[in-house]
């Protein structure tokens, strides 16, 4: 068996297991291509997370945006950002049409007054083009830690999106900061499939 095939093979079954904790395959997903482009006017807040140089210096460094596209939901693998309000464009590996979106903070931390409340998400083009909102949401952080957000309006069914804008409007009482451990982007089965 060629190492090529392994690695597919491995990398399917990732991203089956992924994709099995809600059933469906997460577009938002880092090995589904997603890159974030914009953190505007959102400012990561400082982690616990420790750098060590050669075992001399330690440096505490802020937590990445990257963090939402990752499967890792323990706690502290999350993007943290000052304050209970961001904005975060990221591109989809490919243009969808859009069925739902996921919001999720970890299940293992005691206190989740970081965790994001309402927010709106906005389906766009590219990252330039005039943003078109596909819904406003509440997490309720009393609920499992995995929570699915279907998009209800049939206006935007048959309208694919390249890009998906999360705009964080407040949390669950942190003054601080707020805490995303996973955004996850959901399609729409086409009626062919």
């Amino acid at each position: 068996m060629k190492s090529n095939s392994v690695d597919t093979k491995i990398k399917k079954a990732l991203d089956k297991y992924d994709a099995d904790k809600l059933a469906v395959y997460d577009y938002a997903a880092e090995y589904a291509g997603e890159e974030i482009i914009s953190t505007s006017e959102t400012i990561p807040y400082p982690t616990n997370k420790i750098l060590q140089i050669f075992g001399l210096f330690r440096l505490f460094y802020s937590s990445s945006p990257t963090e939402i596209i990752e499967p890792s939901t323990m706690p502290g693998n999350c993007f943290q950002f000052y304050g209970s309000k961001a904005r975060i464009i990221t591109k989809l590996g490919k243009k969808i049409n859009i069925a739902s979106v996921s919001m999720e903070h970890s299940s293992l931390v005691q206190n989740i007054s970081d965790a994001p409340r309402e927010f709106k998400v906005f389906g766009l083009n590219d990252a330039k083009t005039e943003r078109t909102l596909l819904g406003t949401f509440t997490y309720n952080n009393e609920r499992e830690a995995i929570q699915n957000f279907p998009l209800n309006n049939p206006l935007f069914w048959n309208t694919e999106f390249g890009y998906i804008e999360s705009e964080i409007l407040n949390n669950y009482s942190n003054p601080l900061y707020t805490s995303i451990y996973r955004f996850r982007v959901h399609a729409r089965k086409k009626m062919n499939e």
